[in-house]
């Protein structure tokens, strides 16, 4: 059995994609990440052919904004930790301890990820011990395990900075621990990257290929695109 996780804050205006507020307004920086939401969601219909799905969240108490569109499917725990590698080692641990044998957990910030890139990182567990997908600014937006490395969680991988992915490999391979990396994706943070994200949202939509529809819709309706 396999498990998959998705690991969001809860779309809060003045909380929510607070680097492009300025761009943004704070109400826009928020729908913009409920968006991001709304289209990763849409691909839980293929994933759960494939896996168990959860969806770990903070805030606690507002998991009410998000309620009404996690399908029916997808079991909701909230975060536990400060920093960002507590938070995650406690959502791998807690899936784990529920028995299965392989565990994948991704961010909220990548609407133009592709459901192939999640099945294709159960697949790559199969032969190796981790599975991790880099972003273009030197973090990763995927992680996946059949067991609990803790060391991959260590508060030396500075989270936030620009090492985070070639630091947490290195971390695996010095335990002897076989790396799969996954296909490479970006994240949404700052202004460029949103830039980046119309214009590729644009040419898909030319080119007649999928796209994330509800983050397509929200930035031509702020006239982003």
């Amino acid at each position: 059995m396999d498990a998959f996780i998705l690991m969001t804050r809860v779309p809060i205006e003045g909380e929510a994609k607070t680097r492009l507020i300025g761009n943004l307004s704070k109400k826009e920086c928020a729908n913009l990440q409920l968006n991001f939401l709304k289209d990763i969601i849409s691909l839980f219909d293929y994933v759960k052919n494939y896996a168990d799905i959860f969806i770990t969240y903070t805030p606690e108490d507002k998991f009410k904004i998000i309620r009404d569109i996690i399908p029916y499917y997808v079991i909701p725990f909230p975060q536990k930790g400060i920093s960002l590698g507590e938070r995650m080692k406690y959502a791998f641990e807690y899936v784990l301890s529920k028995h299965y044998d392989r565990v994948v957990l991704m961010g909220s910030d990548i609407p133009m990820v592709k459901y192939n890139h999640i099945i294709d990182a159960f697949k790559a567990l199969y032969n190796n011990d981790v599975v991790i997908g880099p972003t273009f600014d030197g973090g990763y937006y995927l992680l996946g395990m059949k067991r609990l490395y803790k060391s991959l969680f260590d508060d030396s991988v500075k989270w936030g900075g620009e090492s985070v992915f070639e630091r947490t490999v290195n971390i695996a391979r010095e335990n002897n621990l076989n790396v799969s990396i996954a296909q490479k994706n970006r994240d949404i943070d700052t202004y460029e990257d949103l830039i980046y994200l119309a214009e590729n949202i644009s040419n898909c939509k030319k080119a007649g290929q999928p796209y994330p529809y509800n983050t397509g819709k929200f930035l031509e309706k702020i006239g982003v695109i």
